[in-house]
């Protein structure tokens, strides 16, 4: 099963993306943070791998903290009032 990509291409949704990937990792029994940490790298190509490397040393220390800053760099300025806390209840 290929881990699902995100390169920003007109009609990617990131919103989506985060979904994609955090039920992939559910089904292939990837449940740990640290797992999916360092798993999400992977999912990115082209610019938004750059995106990923210019992130601050040591701002994200969990999943949901990466998938918000994710979120708020590439979604548009649409907000929606519930959180990654959603993506865990599929678990």
């Amino acid at each position: 099963m290929d881990i699902p990509k995100f390169d920003e291409k007109q009609g990617d949704d990131p919103g989506t993306h985060i979904t994609t990937y955090h039920l992939w990792c559910v089904s292939n029994s990837m449940v740990d943070d640290s797992v999916q940490l360092c798993l999400f790298p992977r999912t990115l190509t082209g610019n938004v791998t750059k995106w990923y490397i210019e992130l601050p040393c040591m701002s994200v220390n969990t999943f949901d903290a990466l998938a918000m800053e994710f979120l708020k760099h590439f979604q548009l300025p649409i907000r929606y009032e519930t959180g990654t806390e959603l993506l865990t209840s599929f678990c």
